[in-house]
């Protein structure tokens, strides 16, 4: 993320938690910050999907990345599973707005 600030991108990351791995159920403030904590979050918005609002038809799979424009705010990319390729989307997108 600091490559992309080094690059003037103004990217913000945001992490949906749809779980709270204590209790299996919704989760709440607690496994927010639990979740924070552990993988060091302190540069990413975290909030809890209590209503698993993501999910398309009822499940959802993680780790999941949605990429969402935000001057249209549609969403222009999904993923599944974790690796470079939800990031190398952000950037593109940033760097397509930077250039309009």
């Amino acid at each position: 993320m600091s490559a992309w600030e080094a690059q003037g991108l103004n990217i913000v990351m945001a992490e949906l938690i749809v779980d709270n791995p204590q209790s299996n159920g919704p989760p709440d403030l607690a496994a927010i910050t639990q979740w924070r904590d552990e993988y060091g979050l302190n540069s990413v918005y975290i909030a809890a999907d209590t209503t698993v609002s993501m999910a398309i038809g009822g499940s959802i799979g993680t780790p999941t990345a949605t990429v969402v424009d935000p001057r249209t705010m549609l969403v222009t990319e999904r993923f599944a599973g974790s690796g470079e390729t939800a990031f190398t989307a952000v950037e593109n997108l940033a760097i397509q707005n930077r250039a309009q």
